[in-house]
């Protein structure tokens, strides 16, 4: 039956078998691997809770620090270091909240949540009050430093006075005052009472008989008013002493009674839950490492049995499949060597029996196939021939044709070339002309600019000429006032003579006023003689403003006669330019007329081109057509050769 079955089922079944023991082994390693993963996935939830339970013990010992660090140094440092810790401890416990799934796990971390809030409850009144603290300590130094001034000044002027009593007095009340300030001092490090009382007994009781005394010594003095500073000081100073112990009191019972408390409890509940996470992971580890190891030894042992039994499998379904095949293989290979009298006898209903059945019907085939062949390849060399035969006449028709298509195609190409050139001629005739036309164009602007600059240049020279008449003019008019200025001067020479004869009839009285005559005489003799230099230069001038004035006229002429010249230049130009325009109308249209010409015979020559690589097609067919001749008569002759090889 199993025999009988078709190829693809046997191999089915061999598959399918090794597939259901892989089946069973991997189901096995699943259940097994999913039994380890949850594990881990616990033991890892525990190791997050140890991390979070860390971090909460790590976090709140900060926090214990910093409010340690502030309590003795009261730094605002350590507060912010405080705050940055407290702000973690918060986020951490977020995290603790969210992640600890045990029951008893998370009613200590709830525990800690509200620790928490009464712990940071507790240190914000601290801060509050370590904040009056500092207040009160300021006005207390003042107060402080109030008293000691006070009473150094009353010391001071006793001792300049040579008043032995009151500098004795005032020494014993600054002595208990600094006694009583040092132990305050040590009363804020220590917060012990004894101290505070040691203060308070040398502040006020072991001074009062001293402020007596010092009353009834300064009694209506000066000083005064520096005992009535020292005990109103003194009065604030008492009041801030018992202000500071009520504040340190309510400090230290919240340190005692909440923080070193609360502190130490919250410690204690992260250290139970870290405990508690860490049993049950001593508890949780140990299992899984046994239950892993017995998860790998089952799924080798189920491995094994399936390797077993799929090499049984395998070895079963090779020897089924194999025989046949080999059967078959044997007969394929008695058709090749040609033997067509193959017998594979009885076979079975599956692929390898059809395969036998098929091989024997191919046997059969091949000897009607190989019978048929060998009469047509017979007939077929006999039609190769005759076709060889008219295949060659065929070939020397088109050569002929191929040897004159040469001939027209060469005498167009010719023509073509020759359309060409005269093509170009035009062209370059054309370009020429464009170019002169460009040129003389050229040529008429620089002539046009030239004329411009010539009209610019003859209304600069008649500008200029008038500006000259007008200088000219000035100059006269200042040769004018040059007159003038020379006949004051003459007067003035006159007038200092006069004086002068006047001053020598005056004799030594009129010494003075003779040498001023003799000043103003030769200042006016100087302004005569720079009124005569004065008048040269300008006549000087009046001559080079007149040669100027005349060269300006002959220029002003010389510029219209350019521009004449220059108008007649510009003439003859645009006559050249209309010249040049029409002969390259007539170039363009010669251009134009090769052009076509040189488009219809490239045409031409494209078509006798094509009918000259067709008739080389052709005669490369009909050569082809000959040799596929011979090429089938020696192919027929290799099948005779070939059928005879069969043995039927």
């Amino acid at each position: 039956m199993f025999r009988d079955l078709r190829l693809g089922l046997k191999i089915g079944s061999g598959f399918a078998v090794v597939l259901i023991l892989l089946s069973i082994v991997l189901g096995a390693s699943i259940l097994a691997l999913q039994a380890v993963s949850d594990g881990i996935a616990q033991y890892r939830g525990l190791a997050r809770e140890t991390n979070l339970s860390s971090r909460l013990q790590a976090n709140m010992l900060m926090v214990r620090m910093n409010v340690k660090d502030f309590l003795i140094t009261r730094d605002t440092g350590d507060l912010t270091q405080y705050q940055e810790y407290l702000a973690k401890m918060d986020d951490f416990l977020g995290e603790a909240q969210q992640y600890i799934q045990s029951p008893q796990r998370a009613e200590l971390i709830n525990n800690v949540d509200r620790l928490m809030t009464t712990y940071r409850n507790a240190f914000e009144q601290v801060v509050e009050l370590a904040k009056q603290r500092r207040e009160l300590e300021k006005v207390q130094g003042a107060h402080g430093e109030e008293m000691r001034n006070a009473i150094a000044q009353i010391i001071d002027i006793a001792y300049e006075n040579n008043d032995n009593q009151l500098t004795y007095h005032a020494g014993q009340a600054q002595r208990g005052m600094l006694v009583g300030r040092l132990f305050v001092s040590r009363y804020v490090q220590t917060s012990r009472d004894e101290d505070f009382t040691i203060a308070i007994t040398n502040m006020d009781q072991e001074l009062k008989d001293e402020i007596a005394a010092l009353e009834q010594d300064l009694q209506g003095t000066p000083q005064q008013n520096l005992l009535d500073t020292f005990l109103n000081a003194h009065r604030g100073y008492i009041a801030d002493m018992h202000t500071l112990r009520d504040l340190i009191k309510k400090t230290n019972t919240i340190i005692h009674d909440t923080l070193d408390k609360v502190g130490p409890q919250i410690a204690s509940d992260v250290e139970d839950v870290k405990r508690s996470v860490m049993q049950e992971q001593d508890t949780i580890g140990p299992q899984l490492k046994s239950d892993t190891n017995r998860s790998i030894n089952i799924t080798m042992l189920l491995s094994v049995l399936a390797i077993l039994l799929g090499i049984a499998a395998s070895y079963v379904l090779t020897i089924v499949i194999t025989r046949p095949v080999r059967k078959a293989v044997d007969a394929a290979n008695q058709l090749a060597q040609g033997d067509l009298t193959v017998d594979v006898g009885k076979t079975s209903k599956d692929e390898t029996g059809l395969l036998l059945a098929a091989v024997q019907n191919t046997a059969a085939n091949l000897k009607q196939m190989i019978t048929t062949i060998s009469g047509a390849s017979t007939e077929l060399a006999s039609a190769s021939t005759e076709l060889a035969a008219v295949t060659e006449q065929s070939s020397q028709s088109i050569v002929r044709q191929e040897s004159e298509t040469e001939m027209v195609a060469t005498a167009m190409n010719e023509m073509t070339v020759t359309v060409h050139d005269v093509a170009n001629s035009a062209s370059q005739a054309a370009s020429a002309a464009d170019k002169a036309n460009q040129e003389a164009e050229s040529g008429a602007n620089v002539v046009a600019r030239t004329i411009a600059a010539i009209h610019s240049l003859s209304d600069s020279v008649t500008q200029s000429s008038e500006k000259l008449s007008e200088v000219e003019q000035e100059v006269h008019n200042i040769s004018t006032i040059l007159d003038v200025i020379r006949g004051i001067a003459e007067q003035t020479n006159l007038l200092a003579l006069n004086a002068a004869i006047e001053a020598a009839r005056a004799g030594d009285q009129g010494r003075g006023f003779a040498v001023v005559a003799d000043e103003v005489r030769s200042l006016a003799s100087r302004t005569q003689d720079s009124t005569q230099e004065i008048q040269n230069i300008i006549e000087q001038l009046q001559r080079g403003t007149q040669s100027t004035v005349e060269a300006m006229t002959q220029g002003k002429k010389q510029a219209a006669a350019c521009v004449e010249q220059a108008d007649e230049t510009n003439a003859t130009l645009q006559a050249i330019m209309h010249a040049i325009g029409v002969i390259n109308d007539m170039n363009m249209q010669i251009a134009s007329a090769s052009e076509e010409q040189s488009t219809v015979a490239e045409s031409i020559n494209e078509n006798v081109v094509n009918v000259r690589q067709i008739a080389q097609e052709n005669a490369t067919a009909s050569d082809e057509a000959r040799q596929s001749s011979g090429e089938i008569a020696r192919l027929a002759e290799q099948l005779n050769q070939l059928v005879a090889r069969f043995k039927i």
